[in-house]
């Protein structure tokens, strides 16, 4: 690794490291997810199997991967046992986003633009509020990004790295994919001799090993591993599509088994895909027309809504206006990258959009819309690059420049808000203990579970509307 790169990386990771420590709210988050994957770690960790702990029948559980709860179940095994220190993987995930965006970004236009996508990724609403929840997206996030580096690396073979080292000393961006075509075989990588071989294997291992813990951190990696296997098949390296194919298949294979074992299909992903809405299933499955409909309303709401939201933390405005901006230069930037030869994150991208918005639309929202913000802001500095050709070096910089400038004042906004309510939500904890910022109905209801733990019978099981937090909160 070039010493500008290793200096810009962790500069960057510091800035996110500050970001993110100012926008940190220590209290649990008031939803049943943190809780249940908190259960779930304990779970494991109490060597009790991947169980839910908070049913008294303790089934198998089969709808959230275990990789993020492997991970607190690790953290818990270490000692760490409160809301703060577990919050410190989606913390750390946070800072692995911002760096594992900026590897790969540099690779494809070049030092100083894969650093402004890195920061606006970093610095966006959604990655600063969920790094401080106990929630996988954002250590999806950045499995995610570390995996489209590692397999680009390696089917690129060393092509990006000139590329984005020529675009750096231009200044001007580069337009090239930085996947290559590659050789037709995967003999070259595995048997070849020098640097550039053993590189590519150890990248390549790498990119396998982050869709294998992308894909079981989230059941929506899976058109990450699609996308993998696609690129591989299109540059006809079967072996190491093969290698996978067998890493990532079988233990879903695996995975899908023990859910079919477990019983009832109730409550999983699969099942619920089709409702019109999961949390009232009465309502029956959707149409045909209702699911042309839903598309249509995901859409409007992701570029109109959610977006926004998870970009500047706010709709309409200014930020509204960019984000249209940002999915148009995205859509031309993503186009000509197909042209030059698809790689995984050109056939990620249409596909991960695609199972978002055939989702339920209560599902919808910021999050859900995490993984789409380091590629709408790479492939917008190519679709910038690409409209201003390589002569006009001066006004790509100058445009590139423009369009940063703008994104990070909303923002700033939305950082500096979301500062300002961690600060009082810390010192409400301080005083209150860890759910005062959650309201008082809720913290009601928190010290009635740790009632319940004081005084009834050892095995008592308490019928709950929240049962995972109630469970956090008695072990009943």
């Amino acid at each position: 690794m070039k010493r500008s790169t290793l200096l810009v990386l962790l500069g960057l990771i510091l800035i996110q490291g500050f970001l993110a420590w100012k926008a940190f709210v220590p209290a649990p988050h008031s939803g049943g997810d943190n809780a249940g994957y908190v259960a779930l770690g304990k779970s494991l960790a109490d060597g009790d199997g991947y169980t839910e702990l908070w049913d008294p029948a303790r089934p198998a559980h089969t709808k959230y991967p275990p990789v993020f709860p492997a991970l607190i179940a690790l953290l818990i095994q270490l000692g760490v046992t409160t809301w703060v220190g577990l919050k410190g993987i989606s913390f750390v995930a946070a800072l692995v986003v911002t760096g594992g965006t900026f590897l790969w970004a540099e690779r494809r236009v070049g030092l100083w633009s894969a650093a402004g996508v890195a920061f606006l990724t970093g610095a966006s609403s959604a990655v600063l509020i969920h790094s401080h929840w106990i929630l996988s997206d954002v250590p999806f996030l950045a499995f995610t990004m570390l995996a489209l580096w590692g397999m680009e690396s390696a089917m690129g073979q060393g092509d990006g790295a000139q590329n984005a080292a020529a675009s750096s000393t231009s200044g001007a961006g580069s337009t090239s994919t930085g996947t290559g075509t590659g050789a037709d075989d995967d003999d070259d990588v595995s048997a070849a001799a020098g640097p550039s071989a053993r590189t590519a294997t150890i990248m390549l291992t790498l990119g396998v090993a982050m869709a294998f813990l992308a894909y079981f951190t989230r059941s929506a990696g899976l058109p990450l591993v699609v996308a993998i296997l696609g690129a591989f098949a299109l540059r006809k390296r079967f072996r190491a599509m093969a290698v996978t194919a067998v890493v990532v298949g079988l233990p879903a294979v695996i995975w899908m088994i023990r859910g079919a074992r477990a019983g009832s299909d109730e409550g999983r992903y699969a099942s619920e895909f089709l409702l019109i809405n999961p949390y009232d299933p009465g309502l029956g499955s959707v149409s045909m027309g209702g699911m042309v409909q839903r598309i249509i309303d995901n859409a409007v709401g992701y570029a109109t809504s959610h977006l926004p939201v998870a970009l500047g933390g706010a709709e309409g405005g200014l930020i509204g206006a960019l984000t249209i901006v940002v999915l148009i230069l995205g859509m031309i930037g993503w186009v000509l990258a197909v042209r030059r030869g698809p790689g995984p994150a050109e056939l990620f991208l249409p596909m991960y959009a695609g199972l978002i918005l055939i989702w339920p639309e209560v599902w919808s929202g910021d999050r859900f819309a995490l993984p789409l913000i380091p590629l709408l802001f790479l492939y917008s500095a190519e679709g910038i690059a690409a409209l201003g050709r390589e002569k006009w070096g001066a006004v790509i910089n100058g445009a590139q420049a423009a369009l940063l400038i703008l994104l990070v004042g909303p923002m700033m906004i939305s950082w500096t808000r979301i500062s300002d309510d961690a600060a009082r939500c810390a010192d409400a904890v301080e005083v209150a203990g860890p759910w005062a910022c959650a309201g008082s109905p809720l913290l009601a209801f928190t010290i009635a579970a740790r009632w319940a733990d004081a005084n009834l019978e050892p095995g008592s099981a308490v019928m709950s509307r929240k049962p995972r937090i109630f469970y956090a909160m008695s072990g009943l």
